[in-house]
């Protein structure tokens, strides 16, 4: 046990990252998918008065701001099993 508590929150329609994020009590809230809940995700977090770090996971279609900011695509090596899991989800969606 390292500290950390995680909790996931999926998206389920539009909307939902800028909800959440705009009532994250959380230290740090990742956004992992597209260009759209980047976008959503910070949109919550400007109106949360808590302000938690934002971290990037691009995990969209076509991820435009990972590409201009040169963040990369690949599997970042903290995360093991759970991001295939959800890479396999996020695959299985689309679908």
């Amino acid at each position: 046990d390292n500290g950390y508590t995680v909790r996931l929150m999926f998206t389920t329609k539009q909307g939902d990252a800028t909800s959440w994020a705009s009532i994250a009590n959380e230290d740090c809230v990742i956004a992992i998918g597209g260009d759209g809940t980047l976008n959503e995700t910070i949109t919550g977090l400007m109106q949360n008065s808590n302000r938690p770090t934002l971290g990037y996971i691009p995990l969209g279609s076509t991820n435009d701001f990972a590409k201009s900011m040169k963040i990369p695509f690949n599997r970042p090596p903290f995360l093991g099993k759970e991001f295939e899991y959800m890479q396999e989800a996020v695959k299985n969606d689309r679908n």
